[in-house]
């Protein structure tokens, strides 16, 4: 049997929040039982760098029991971020498109240099 379970998580995440989260996250999993577990991001508060060790630590926590994180409801900043980091495939975070085909960041241009060679 597999199944999914839907994680909501909300406000703004301190260090003490990881240990009992992922506590929580193990007590709903059974090996083999779980294959996704679905991280809703919609009520996150200024995701930072304390959200992406909480979502990494949530990740190891489901690949232990067999099943794989993905998150949703991600917003702009934690986009951003997941990238930075590049934890972008360890967070089952889907990218619309391709990198070439996402759009820059509001004033950031793509700009050719003469010497550059043709593509």
């Amino acid at each position: 049997m597999s199944g999914t379970i839907v994680l909501p998580i909300s406000g703004r995440l301190t260090r003490a929040d990881i240990a009992p989260l992922c506590d929580r996250l193990r007590q709903r999993l059974e090996p083999g039982h779980i294959t996704v577990v679905i991280c809703d991001l919609c009520e996150v508060v200024d995701p930072d760098s304390v959200t992406l060790e909480a979502l990494a630590r949530l990740a190891l926590t489901v690949r232990r029991f067999g099943g794989r994180l993905e998150l949703r409801y991600v917003s702009r900043r934690m986009q951003d971020l997941v990238v930075l980091v590049g934890l972008v495939e360890v967070l089952g975070l889907e990218l619309e498109g391709q990198p070439e085909e996402r759009e820059h960041p509001l004033g950031v241009e793509e700009v050719v240099q003469p010497d550059d060679p043709p593509l």
